[in-house]
């Protein structure tokens, strides 16, 4: 579902509710954004000025002032007097009466729910003061669901960026999401927690978002890499845990992306961490993208047969990873995963793109 057009919903049967105690034609939630007032959601009998989604300057608003005061400001007939410019527009679109009442949270204001009749002196004491205790109860709500409407917006911001980052290097399409296959199942074996797996599947799909800031030239090079190549390479894990840093509910992900090319034996990078200071997720996902690289085609090798890959993780135990978990995925691999997906080949019916 939209999250925009469900919230549009609620608000609608939010406002109808309302009427039964307040006489309302106009009613909107507006949310200051920056210098910006955006109008979040709006329910009208009369026509609108505005439509929901927009933004008009803060400045000069009744919500820039209900914001400073934490009060209400009643305006009970426009005609006669009004103090705001938006005033203005709801003379033209008929409306005679308004109130502005604060959305407080904590020890903040995020906006105004802005309530308005065709009527002069609509509100009285009694019902402004019943109102601003719904403002009260509505306002973390609405500032959950604008977090939310944010975060949507960024992960598809973020599942935009892998498609790009699989399009630019087309011999590790499909590569994330047979990490995550590898990575999730060794986490699920060694008994990891229900969210300890969410993130670190997250991350498993996510790892090489730090790609996009690499040359194309780079990535897919078919000769051995200069020293110059290895530098972009080696940035990769940085940017890509800048990238998911920005998106609240991707954190947990965030270690794993950042330490997935350190080595048990502390010659990783980027921080060259060793042992069991690399996070446990990252040691995981190292060994579940290593083994995926060794399976695949690359530009500069054919891919290992099963057992060779096996061999090369039990040669890379306690230099490259984790012994012990080595030996618990190689375990995974020869009793469970080739039944479930063949090694070397897309877990998809998808091809590369062009």
């Amino acid at each position: 579902m939209n999250t925009s057009v469900s919230i549009q919903t609620l608000f609608e049967g939010f406002a109808r509710e309302l009427k039964k105690v307040a006489d309302i034609d106009w009613a909107t939630i507006a949310l200051v954004d920056g210098n910006e007032l955006l109008f979040m959601v709006l329910s009208s009998t009369i026509g609108s000025a505005w439509q929901p989604g927009e933004r008009i300057p803060l400045k000069g608003t009744a919500t820039e002032l209900v914001c400073q005061d934490r009060q209400a400001i009643y305006e009970p007939d426009l005609k006669r007097h009004h103090r705001f410019w938006t005033s203005e527009v709801h003379v033209k679109e008929g409306i005679r009466s308004v109130v502005h009442l604060p959305l407080s949270v904590t020890d903040r204001t995020i906006g105004s729910l802005i309530l308005a009749s065709r009527k002069p002196n609509a509100y009285g004491r009694g019902q402004i003061k019943l109102l601003e205790g719904v403002a009260l109860q509505i306002a973390a709500p609405i500032e959950n669901a604008q977090l939310y409407a944010r975060l949507e917006h960024r992960l598809t911001e973020v599942c935009d960026i892998v498609s790009r980052v699989e399009a630019k290097d087309t011999y590790v399409y499909g590569h994330s999401k047979k990490v995550n296959v590898y990575a999730v199942a060794l986490a699920k074996k060694i008994g990891l927690s229900s969210d300890e797996v969410s993130a670190l599947s997250a991350a498993a799909l996510l790892h090489d978002i730090g790609k996009v800031g690499i040359p194309d030239k780079v990535l897919n090079k078919k000769e051995k890499l200069n020293k110059k190549d290895w530098e972009a390479i080696k940035a990769h894990p940085k940017l890509g845990a800048n990238i998911v840093g920005n998106i609240p509910k991707l954190a947990s992900a965030v270690n794993s992306i950042l330490y997935h090319h350190e080595r048990w034996d502390g010659s990783g990078y980027p921080k060259g961490l060793k042992g069991e200071e690399i996070p446990l997720k990252a040691r995981i996902l190292a060994i579940a993208e290593s083994f995926e690289a060794m399976t695949s085609h690359l530009p500069y090798r054919r891919a290992l047969s099963l057992d060779e890959a096996l061999k090369e993780l039990r040669q890379g135990a306690g230099l490259q990873f984790d012994p012990k978990l080595v030996e618990v995925f190689i375990d995974i691999v020869e009793a469970e995963l080739p039944e479930r997906i063949k090694i070397g080949q897309d877990i998809s019916s998808e091809q590369p793109p062009p």
